[in-house]
């Protein structure tokens, strides 16, 4: 096995690839380093993935990759909404973090308003559609506060909260243009996986020959969000795990706000490659299919920090809007 170990190292000491998958992954899908040598031989890579974590202050998130089809299954599974399991450990890292009471200001806003954004997620009694606007405009109010430096207003701001007197624009009604401006920022990304260039190049395809104008495409994602009616909750799922996963990092740069475009963008593309594979099967969309999308979008823009930087920076906030007609 040392042999096969060193035959399969490049120069620069990373494994080869065979296509896409390591050399070590067997065709039951499994690492045969794992298996000759033992967790403790595993890269990195390997022995972290699929999880993340992210610590501020004295606490440490920590959560599974939506790129890993297990981690994607279990949060399919069944209609459970989402909560926080906690628990003290002790001397759980060695890295020292800032400290003050600015420092612990920004930690306590911005994780409260992280929290409530989840909340404002779970809001069965409105439409996902509605949930969504109003997430959106609450992420913007939040910040306003982190950009005035003044995060421990947040909690007052969620006291008082509330949606219905906030000044909102008129609807866009450009849902097909807004698509295309969507797939337009993406063709610019870093490629990290073939699948996710097929998979784009496909859903822009198939809207270029069946929603040749707004009024179709609208017919499109209506015909399939009937079908889809039962399982929105997978597109809650989604929506929260972005957010649990990606809004801590707002302690560190206060990009609150560019972190609720990042969520929604994802769920609206999300949302296009769904309707898309829905037509493909010929009007059937399964769980296999769920799992599938969300893999495929993760592993290219989670997997790449220059994918997820550029789709939170361009991102048009009038867009939203389309989302309600």
């Amino acid at each position: 096995f040392g042999e096969r170990l060193r035959r399969e190292l490049t120069e620069d000491d990373k494994f080869r690839l065979k296509g896409e998958r390591c050399a070590f992954l067997n065709n039951d899908n499994l690492c045969d380093i794992f298996i000759a040598l033992g967790e403790d031989a595993l890269c990195e890579t390997c022995s972290e993935y699929p999880r993340f974590c992210i610590r501020y202050g004295n606490i440490m998130e920590r959560g599974l990759g939506l790129s890993c089809e297990e981690a994607a299954r279990l949060l399919f599974l069944e209609d459970v909404p989402f909560s926080l399991v906690e628990k003290e450990v002790e001397d759980f890292s060695d890295e020292e973090m800032p400290t003050g009471e600015k420092y612990e200001n920004i930690c306590i806003g911005v994780e409260k308003a992280r929290n409530y954004a989840i909340e404002i997620l779970k809001k069965r009694t409105k439409s996902l559609e509605e949930r969504l606007v109003e997430y959106l405009f609450f992420a913007k109010a939040v910040q306003e506060h982190l950009n005035h430096n003044k995060p421990e207003q947040i909690a007052q701001l969620i006291e008082t909260w509330d949606y219905e007197n906030v000044d909102r624009l008129e609807k866009s009604g450009r849902c097909l243009m807004n698509f295309y401006e969507r797939v337009a920022s993406y063709e610019q990304f870093e490629d990290v996986n073939a699948e996710w260039r097929e998979t784009l190049i496909a859903t822009k395809t198939f809207m270029q020959e069946n929603a040749k104008n707004e009024k179709e495409y609208i017919d499109l994602h209506k015909a399939f969000r009937c079908y889809y009616e039962n399982r929105i909750f997978e597109w809650e799922q989604i929506l929260i795990y972005f957010t649990y996963r990606h809004f801590m990092w707002a302690v560190e740069d206060s990009r609150f706000f560019n972190r609720a475009q990042y969520a929604v963008s994802s769920f609206l593309m999300i949302r296009d490659m769904d309707m898309v594979r829905f037509y493909f099967n010929g009007e059937r969309y399964t769980k296999a299919d769920r799992i599938d999308i969300a893999r495929i979008y993760s592993t290219e823009i989670e997997h790449s920090e220059e994918n997820v930087e550029m789709l939170a920076e361009d991102f048009d906030f009038e867009a939203v809007y389309s989302l309600q007609n």
